[in-house]
């Protein structure tokens, strides 16, 4: 149960971290150019480790759907019509020389194919899409406005690559004041020694779980309401 300390409720069991109330489901970058073979990422990288993770995501998607947890899509997006002109030096060298793509080459830029969401895991109507042009979801966009103006107080990320974008998105929810739960089994990196690493690192600033027991604390929390309001809608009568 929550406890309180220097005057603040705090939440300390998962069951209330995870109420469908107040949380959001993440999802970091499962786009065409990132998680396809022959295209983009796919033609330098490993893709495995990436394409296990989307069945699990789905159905966590599903779950989250069913159950009225916001999904919340972000994409790496190049806005290549401006000049490129939200990319700074800095981030073009980390781009080229680190991540091994040639300059001019295009991936994941605004309004192409590439950009969009991998068809196992496709935007619904409503459902809001954070474009990004950094690593983090937090930087230079409105994530943190859109969490707090619709009460979010946990986050759950999931997504890739683990040690990159997943990992920086986590890092500064925490540091937003959300409370953070990583999903094992819906992250995933084009490096094992990287994914592993970085989860080892997580493990000690985030609640590390598998799909399966965010859906089933979703699904226990959806019926003890339920039953609430049944025996509420009883006693009036």
């Amino acid at each position: 149960m929550s406890t309180v300390i220097h005057g603040k409720t705090v939440y300390t069991e998962l069951d209330e971290i995870l109420h469908p109330d107040h949380t959001a489901l993440v999802v970091v970058d499962m786009q065409n150019d990132l998680c396809l073979p022959n295209v983009g990422w796919g033609t330098k990288a490993d893709i495995s480790m990436v394409r296990e993770i989307i069945p699990p995501l789905r159905g966590l998607v599903d779950a989250a759907r069913d159950h009225r947890v916001p999904v919340i899509w972000l994409q790496m997006v190049w806005r290549a019509g401006e000049g490129y002109r939200s990319v700074s030096p800095a981030y073009l060298r980390f781009f080229i020389y680190k991540c091994g793509f040639a300059p001019g080459e295009k991936v994941m830029e605004e309004g192409t194919w590439g950009a969009q969401n991998i068809p196992e895991l496709e935007v619904r109507p409503g459902e809001a899409v954070i474009q990004k042009a950094r690593s983090s979801g937090f930087v230079g966009t409105d994530l943190d406005l859109l969490l707090r103006s619709n009460g979010v107080k946990t986050v759950v990320i999931t997504g890739i690559a683990t040690q990159a974008c997943m990992e920086s998105t986590l890092r500064d929810a925490l540091g937003y004041d959300y409370y953070t739960v990583l999903v094992r089994d819906c992250v995933a990196a084009y490096r094992k020694d990287l994914h592993d690493a970085s989860l080892k690192i997580l493990e000690t600033m985030a609640d590390v779980v598998p799909a399966a027991r965010v859906a089933e604390t979703w699904t226990r929390a959806r019926g003890a309401a339920l039953t609430a309001a049944r025996g509420q809608a009883g006693a009036r009568t």
